[in-house]
């Protein structure tokens, strides 16, 4: 492998047709593709099924990048995987994906990671990866960790990036393990006697409010999120009816929620907006996720009826600022 110049090719210049790039690949002595990176990259020994010389596709390129990879030295390696960086967190969209990079830079790490001395000098340049494999939203558990420890990286204050599984060789923590180091993910428990007086409120104000939506699901118990570190306000576990999905306004009840969970801050007397709105916004899950437009509708619906009833929503609201005990209340 070598760095490209900064020589503009000639227009005629054999490339692979849906990736002229400044990169050059040579196989078998001849200039037979190009990729979107400033390298040139030879693979003499390649013995090609056709004698005509005809420009590869995109799918040969990237195997024939791939077995030049495996055989550089650790720090040609580390010179070539800072140039691919955008690649990093590249992996295939679909079952057999063969134009997909993810092979090559497995394999650039891995030839790093042969070194010490380059794998620490790789990290004491990138020193806030992360890995974070993939995982699939039918696996609730897992996708509800992953959506916990981006929310996490948002509020961090530091610019993590998140990589391949490959990176691990590197000594690269999971985003979810540094997430629980950080304590970032939620810790839930029972609410003591005063969150229960204003959790009961919020259940009033579903009730006063939805009458209808009560005839269809009963309201999750109300748990309390104890970590004061933990990205989300709010949560809500998430179980896929099964069969007829009940309907509620015209919108599908997709979810049973085992309970729902509020950041013990809300739970406070000047907190009232605040923990209403979150309320509902866990409550609407029992609709769809959080990109989804049923999830939207239904968090529309009970925004409005809010408004709408801003008598009783006001009395509910005295109601909440006159309970006792909780901490920080003026005597």
């Amino acid at each position: 492998m070598y760095h490209r110049s900064q020589q503009v090719k000639p227009a005629d210049y054999p490339a692979t047709f849906d990736d002229r790039g400044p990169g050059i690949l040579f196989a078998g002595f001849q200039a037979l593709g190009s990729f979107s990176h400033p390298l040139v990259i030879c693979l003499h020994d390649h013995r090609g099924t056709d004698r005509e010389r005809n420009n590869l596709f995109r799918m040969d390129v990237v195997k024939l990048i791939g077995q030049v990879a495996a055989q550089l030295p650790p720090d040609a390696a580390n010179a070539v995987l800072r140039i691919l960086a955008g690649r990093w967190y590249e992996r295939p969209r679909k079952r057999y994906d063969f134009q997909s990079w993810y092979p090559i830079i497995d394999r650039l790490v891995h030839r790093i990671a042969a070194c010490p001395t380059q794998t620490a000098r790789f990290r004491l340049d990138n020193p806030h990866l992360l890995v974070a494999a993939q995982v699939r939203r039918t696996d609730l558990s897992r996708y509800n960790r992953r959506r916990q420890a981006l929310a996490w990286i948002r509020g961090s204050g530091r610019r993590y990036r998140l990589v391949q599984e490959a990176f691990r060789a590197l000594g690269y923590p999971d985003l979810e393990d540094a997430c629980a180091e950080a304590g970032g993910f939620t810790v839930t428990r029972d609410p003591d006697p005063d969150e229960t007086k204003r959790i009961a409120i919020l259940e009033a104000v579903v009730k006063t409010l939805f009458s209808d939506l009560l005839e269809q699901i009963a309201l999750p118990p109300c748990k309390v999120i104890e970590n004061p570190c933990a990205a989300w306000q709010g949560m809500a576990t998430c179980l896929r009816n099964d069969g007829t999905a009940a309907r509620w306004r015209g919108l599908r009840i997709r979810y049973h929620l085992p309970y729902v969970a509020l950041k013990a801050g809300l739970l406070r007397q000047d907190s009232f907006g605040d923990a209403v709105g979150t309320y509902l916004h866990e409550l609407g899950h029992s609709f769809g996720g959080d990109s989804s437009a049923a999830f939207s509708h239904a968090l529309s619906e009970m925004l409005s009826a809010t408004v709408d009833h801003a008598a009783q929503i006001g009395g509910l609201r005295r109601a909440w600022d006159e309970t006792e005990g909780e901490p920080g209340k003026s005597s």
